[in-house]
């Protein structure tokens, strides 16, 4: 193994936490070079988002064409549950109110004092 394939692997290890360290460390031994260990890494951890990319998909849900409110609000929820440890309650409002289609953005603006009254 080149030296440089052996640094690569070493300061990916040391930028590891929690399971994909584990996994990387018992499965150390058997990458030949720097290639191997990362596309078994990449093969391992599909999955992975990173938090600063969960939050941009976050802020831009929008409501689409054809759907409905309650399948929007379903499909911010579900991504707030994923951001949960970033995301305030009150950026989960908004995201609800700017990403909804402009006809109903329109009637809420409309009848925003009505719906206030009927909270109090």
């Amino acid at each position: 193994m080149k030296l440089k394939d052996e640094t690569r692997i070493l300061e990916t290890m040391g930028k590891l936490t929690g399971p994909a360290l584990r996994w990387y460390q018992e499965n150390l031994r058997s990458f030949i070079n720097w290639s191997d260990a990362e596309k078994a890494l990449r093969d391992r951890f599909k999955e992975f988002t990173s938090d600063s990319q969960l939050m941009r998909e976050f802020f831009y849900i929008y409501q689409e064409e054809n759907q409905s409110v309650i399948s929007f609000y379903e499909n911010v929820i579900r991504k707030y549950r994923k951001s949960r440890q970033f995301i305030t309650e009150q950026q989960v409002i908004t995201v609800l109110q700017n990403g909804v289609k402009n006809s109903l953005k329109e009637y809420l603006i409309r009848n925003e004092k009505e719906i206030k009254k009927t909270e109090e």
